[in-house]
């Protein structure tokens, strides 16, 4: 479960990496930077719900304790990329 978990970080990851470029690249010369920053964040929030439920769909029924060290272990690594 714990290799799954890193794989479906991994594709958060990425999936959110390409939301900041299309914010960049297509919808703030578009719109503007505030409307694609509002756009970019919704689409960022449905992007993290959904990988989120599929990800938990195909699992187990987690303990509350795994879904804990599981979210504890996202918090990290998202920590980790975003300040290095």
């Amino acid at each position: 479960m714990l290799l799954k978990g890193l794989l479906t970080w991994f594709i958060l990851a990425v999936l959110m990496i390409l939301n900041g470029t299309a914010r960049e690249l297509i919808y703030a010369p578009v719109v503007g930077a505030y409307p694609a920053h509002v756009i970019s964040t919704a689409l960022g929030t449905a992007i993290i719900w959904s990988v989120t439920w599929i990800f938990l769909e195909h699992q187990q029924p987690l303990s509350r304790r795994v879904a804990w060290m599981m979210g504890a272990l996202w918090l990290g690594l998202t920590l980790g990329f975003e300040f290095p």
